[in-house]
């Protein structure tokens, strides 16, 4: 019978990998992203420092009272932390660092307090704090944070 059968002879190599112009629409789309992401998140950090420093303050606050023992909040111009009474003196949490830059303004009753205090009546040291995006918060000592733009 004859021949047999073999399979018809093609051009069978295929190129791998990805071309220039591909890889360069690639990084286009990833630098337009990475951008956007940026942006959003610098617009927001002011507002994400207000929201911990409201929740830090609001819980310290409730604890004190709770609790029937003093709580505080260190506060500098990078980080917050929180701090309650101990025999030794004040005993000072582990510290977060602010998104930007946060400004204080209080009256530290002590070397070594922090710069809010929180007493069990409801009580708090009188101050005013402004975060970077203009947003300023204030207590009076007595009525609780009140933020304004």
């Amino acid at each position: 019978m004859g021949g047999e059968l073999e399979p018809a002879t093609k051009n069978t190599t295929h190129q791998t990998g990805i071309t220039l112009v591909e890889l360069l629409v690639v990084v286009a789309i990833l630098a337009v992203l990475a951008v956007g992401a940026g942006i959003a998140t610098t617009s927001q950090q002011g507002t994400t420092d207000l929201a911990w420093f409201r929740t830090q303050f609001d819980t310290a606050r409730a604890l004190a009272i709770q609790s029937r023992q003093s709580r505080g909040l260190f506060v500098t111009q990078s980080a917050i932390s929180t701090a309650k009474t101990t025999p030794e003196g004040w005993a000072k949490g582990t510290p977060r660092n602010w998104k930007s830059r946060v400004s204080l303004r209080s009256i530290r009753p002590q070397t070594g307090a922090p710069d809010i205090i929180m007493l069990a009546n409801g009580q708090t040291t009188p101050f005013a704090i402004t975060f970077d995006d203009g947003v300023s918060c204030q207590s009076d000592g007595w009525t609780g944070l009140s933020c304004t733009r």
